[in-house]
Formats: structure tokens, sequence, C-alpha cells
């Protein structure tokens, strides 16, 4: 098991969190306007991790993927105007500011990255599926994550059995702990599994 978050000094550290935001979305049409609806159940199981490395001064940055949209980019030829937006995280992101007071939503980049930022020291990169790396588990992809922060925080519960770079790769390269929401998941799990044997 990955150790505490408790356990880190994340005082004024970059902190890169894998979050799970392959949530639902739901598109409506209302008055000639195409909104989204989401299921926030997956996002509101992130934020006390979130707000716990806000209220100690670290630099959050969260990631995730939306969908299956087949990585067909290249972290060296990476196209936005080509993305699937269907399964863009800018909903996502949108919760996120929402949720955040004194928030704001602004499209940017870290280190090439395409992201937005939430607040001076909350940013939302765009959905890691998009690069073919990614799923590729591409230790080349998991060293530009890596550099993006100073320690490791899985709280994708759903997406950990999976080995992609974002999962597997980055925790070799970075101090990494465990989320709020992935320790209590575990903690359920082990009493289950204790409970069958």
């Amino acid at each position: 098991m990955l150790p505490s978050l408790e356990s880190a000094n994340v005082n004024e550290k970059r902190v890169f969190v894998r979050c799970d935001f392959d949530i639902p979305l739901t598109q409506q049409s209302t008055n000639n306007n195409q909104q989204t609806t989401i299921d926030e159940t997956r996002l509101v199981s992130s934020i006390g991790t979130i707000e716990y490395l806000l209220d100690r001064g670290a630099t959050v940055i969260t990631a995730g993927h939306l969908g299956r949209p087949g990585g067909q980019f290249s972290i060296s030829n990476f196209q936005f105007s080509n993305i699937n937006k269907e399964l863009s995280l800018k909903p996502v992101a949108e919760w996120f500011a929402e949720e955040f007071p004194g928030s704001s939503l602004i499209k940017t980049e870290l280190d090439g990255f395409s992201a937005w930022q939430i607040k001076r020291n909350f940013y939302i990169l765009e959905n890691l599926r998009f690069y073919k790396e990614e799923e590729e588990n591409s230790s080349e992809f998991a060293v530009a994550l890596a550099d993006l922060a100073d320690l490791y925080v899985n709280e994708a519960f759903g997406s950990s059995h999976r080995a992609h770079a974002s999962i597997v790769g980055v925790p070799k390269l970075l101090p990494h702990f465990a989320g709020f929401h992935l320790s209590k998941e575990i903690k359920i799990l082990s009493v289950l599994l204790q409970n069958c044997s």
C-alpha cells in the first residue's frame, strides 16, 4: 500500500495528483445551446485531498482521463486543435472552478501540457489519454509528467489497476503517497477481503 498523504511534507511543494476524472457526461440542448451535465460523484471524492494540499501551500496539478479517445497524439507533436472536444476535461475544470471560492478558469500550458488554471496554485491537465504515450506507459511520457512536480499522489482508485504512465510510471520517479479517498477505498476493500477468507 502507498504511504499515507499525511506522512508527506507537502508544504510549498508541487504535487501531481492522479484523479479519477472518468465521469459520465450528458449533452443536453436548451434554447439552441448545448449544455453538459456531469455526474460529480468522483469529483467530490477528490476534494478532500486537493483542499488538504492547498491549505498547506502546495501547488496542485491534477490529471486524469475521460473516456477512450485512443491517444492519437505524441508529446512531440500534440495538436491542440485536433482533440476530441467531447472528451475534453474542460467540463471537469469548469466544475472545480465553481466549487472553489475565488477561482477562475484560465486556459494555459504547463511545460507544454495543455491545462486550466483554477486558482493561483491549482491546475487541471487536459485528458491524458489524448496522448498515445499514456496508455503505452511510455517512460518518456512519465518523465515529462514527473518533471511537473516534486511529489505524486494517487487518488484514482478506479484506474489504479491500469499499467498507464500516470499510474505506474510517475510513482517510480517521485516520492509517492495515497490520497484520502484511495486510502479509504483500500481499507474498505481490505475489510471485505478479510471477511471473505
